[in-house]
């Protein structure tokens, strides 16, 4: 097997593999946003509605929360406050597991890049090849008609694979969301509780959310299919037309 035939039969196996993976990858990737603005939005309202009940407690007790900024869950502890710091603590945990699913997609993401980057070093040898055989292959009657779809094809895989390296390995949540804000304990002060209320979807959190979206649609809607199927038919001849001289 020469070169070209090697080059493209590696280009066409491993392309089939990795459209697959990317695929379930970028679908994921944007499922599990959603997941995770749910979960938050439910801290969030969680320890809004915290906030707000121990407001109206403090009226009643001839005080304003303002005054009492500095008072802990332990001074102000009652059933329905020990309710709803479980709540929160409950959700806080469920966002630190997505957290922790979001970086185990994130190393997938990194290791399919990988595989891009040596994809696009075999499509770079295989456009070399042409570079160097394409004056000859077009004095042959046998190849020159062919030659322009193989090297259209090469073309768009390397756009389309370029598009993808891009898009990968994706954005992390920590680096826009710190779930110790919710990891209330004895110690927490009203004013930590109103920190944590005041917490807002970051600007950060919204794009990559309509991110994800956008490049799994795209990739859904672009795929390696065409590319693939016209390399594939390039792989029986490519021997003979590397032996041309």
């Amino acid at each position: 097997m020469g070169k070209l035939r090697s080059a493209i039969d590696n280009v066409v196996k491993t392309t089939g593999t990795l459209e697959k993976a990317a695929e379930q990858l970028l679908d994921g990737r944007s499922a599990m946003t959603d997941q995770f603005m749910v979960t938050l939005d439910f801290c969030l309202s969680g320890t809004d509605t915290l906030y707000m009940y121990l407001t109206e407690k403090f009226k009643k007790a001839a005080s304003n929360i303002a005054q009492q900024q500095q008072a802990t869950l332990k001074d102000v502890m009652d059933p329905n406050v020990a309710k709803m710091v479980q709540e929160i603590l409950a959700a806080r945990s469920r966002l630190a597991k997505k957290m922790a699913e979001r970086d185990k997609v994130l190393a997938v993401g990194k290791a399919l890049k990988t595989n891009v980057e040596k994809l696009l070093a075999d499509l770079a040898a295989i456009q070399s090849l042409i570079d160097k055989k394409k004056k000859k292959w077009l004095l042959s009657p046998q190849y020159k008609n062919k030659l322009k779809g193989y090297e259209s094809a090469v073309a768009d895989l390397n756009t389309s694979l370029t598009a993808l390296h891009k898009q990968l390995p994706g954005k992390g949540f920590g680096s826009m969301v710190n779930p110790d804000k919710w990891n209330f304990s004895a110690a927490t002060t009203v004013a930590d509780i109103y920190n944590a209320a005041s917490t807002s979807l970051t600007q950060d959190m919204a794009l990559t959310k309509k991110e994800d979206d956008e490049q799994a649609k795209k990739f859904r809607g672009r795929g390696f299919g065409k590319s693939l199927a016209t390399l594939k038919s390039w792989i029986d001849e490519a021997d003979d037309m590397e032996k041309v001289d």
